[in-house]
């Protein structure tokens, strides 16, 4: 069982997909006594028929598991592709990739790239394109550029990042960039 959630999809000019989720291994609604030992991140490779093959077969091969250090209790988890071999995993107070055409090393585990890290953010949505990340912090939204993995986002006086700019008047959640990862999207209080 478990409980699924996450899913993104990467397609590129061929019929060809891949596909990666998150397995809690269930929860409080879903339970947790069935199917619980492979949580984290799973991705598979998925061949859609094409004009030229009609055929009414969806082919799914490349099952794997991501084994990563994702907290899975953190709600605020979320997935993305940044090229069809490197996943954009965003935690809420960590952002780093995965390169999946790497592969795991001789213990099961695959190369993390952090990108950006909160100091005391409750969300943190980062864009590759701008190096940019908005983040949630003390209830309010915020947008820092050039943000790297050296220096932990925080919104206050003394230790705030360079640039800082704060999107909300009385508050705000749900941190996201567009596709492209040029405009962000949240919900203001």
């Amino acid at each position: 069982m478990g409980r699924y959630f996450s899913p993104v999809l990467f397609r590129g000019d061929t019929a060809q997909l891949t596909i990666a989720f998150i397995d809690t291994g269930g929860d409080i609604l879903t339970g947790n006594g069935v199917a619980t030992p492979h949580t984290g991140i799973l991705a598979r490779e998925i061949t859609l028929p094409t004009e030229s093959n009609s055929s009414s077969v969806i082919e799914v091969t490349g099952a794997r598991k991501i084994s990563t250090a994702i907290d899975l209790s953190d709600e605020k988890l979320k997935l993305s592709f940044v090229s069809p071999s490197k996943l954009l995993v965003q935690e809420s107070d960590r952002v780093f990739t995965v390169d999946l055409a790497q592969g795991a090393d001789e213990w099961g585990r695959y190369v993390e790239e952090e990108l950006a890290k909160g100091y005391s953010t409750d969300e943190l949505a980062f864009s590759h394109t701008s190096q940019g990340a908005a983040f949630v912090d003390f209830l309010h939204v915020y947008y820092a550029p050039n943000v790297n993995a050296s220096t932990a986002l925080w919104s206050k006086s003394g230790k705030a990042s360079l640039g800082l700019t704060r999107l909300s008047l009385d508050g705000g959640h749900g941190d996201v960039f567009s596709g492209d990862r040029t405009v962000i999207g949240c919900l203001l209080n």
